[in-house]
């Protein structure tokens, strides 16, 4: 929000709304706005955007090809749209990395791979480029996001465990001392419209 004149943030839940008013608050934001809403169904005019963004959401998405599809319309000719999310591994990894996270977070429906990624952009007449990001964390601090009960939490905390020992959820997990840690792969995609 800081380099731009304005910013509209758009989610389908109120409790993330709240957590995204709060962060703004906090950094002193005077020019982003909130709207609760339906990424298949955004409450925009056509053209109306410069650049249209998505960060961590697709892999909560039932239909990404239709949410790439409407980012596009509400973006101006000649505007950008840029995804930013996790990606599953390329290989039968990816089965147990999304059983795991469907325990974490029953919100969760897929981490697609970077191949699919692109193809939903492709489906809607867009060329991208990506870049290569990572997000690293402790266990601990993503079961305290979970929104899960004891069992899982509990099946979460071997599942990593397991990796740690074998790579079975085909990310990067290791032990420092008593602490798990872990580092997501995500893909910036990024196109004009």
């Amino acid at each position: 929000a800081p380099r731009v004149a304005t910013a509209w943030g758009v989610d389908f839940v109120p409790a993330m709304l709240q957590e995204a008013k709060g962060l703004q608050e906090s950094l002193g934001l005077r020019n982003v706005h909130w709207l609760q809403g339906d990424a298949y169904k955004l409450p925009f005019a056509d053209g109306l955007f410069d650049v249209v963004t998505s960060r961590l959401a697709f892999h909560h998405l039932q239909d990404p090809t239709a949410a790439v599809k409407e980012m596009k319309r509400v973006a101006r000719p000649g505007g950008r749209l840029v995804v930013a999310d996790i990606f599953s591994p390329p290989d039968e990894r990816a089965a147990a990395l999304h059983t795991m996270e469907l325990r974490r977070d029953p919100s969760h429906v897929r981490f697609l791979h970077v191949d699919e990624l692109e193809a939903i952009f492709h489906a809607a007449g867009l060329t991208t480029t990506k870049s290569w990001h990572s997000l690293e964390g402790d266990l601990d601090s993503l079961i305290a996001r979970s929104f899960t009960d004891a069992d899982s939490i509990a099946f979460v905390r071997a599942e990593f465990e397991r990796a740690a020992d074998t790579g079975s959820l085909g990310l990067p997990v290791w032990r420092r001392g008593r602490e798990v840690r872990y580092v997501q792969p995500m893909v910036l995609l990024t196109a004009r419209v």
